[in-house]
């Protein structure tokens, strides 16, 4: 299907929803796409949002992923 129209197929591994726009996204651009940058951009992002010192005091976080695939994604998040 997809090489029969001229396109190309990337295995992205396990991936959430939102993940596997960031990789098209970054992709598109010619920028890095994998899982540990994914993760990287998101914690800078969070961290730009609340600033340095409140990103740095953020009490625990419970966040419930039902063990689907975000379980797995969140484990690369935690590091």
């Amino acid at each position: 299907g997809v090489a029969a129209c001229g396109g190309g197929c990337l295995d992205l591994g396990l991936s959430t929803t939102p993940q596997v726009h960031w990789a098209v996204m970054q992709l598109n651009k010619g920028l890095p796409h994998a899982h540990g940058d994914y993760h990287s951009h998101l914690a800078a992002a969070l961290s730009d949002v609340l600033g340095p010192e409140r990103y740095a005091a953020l009490p625990p976080l419970t966040v419930d992923c039902a063990n689907g695939v975000g379980a797995a994604s969140l484990e690369g998040l935690k590091a």
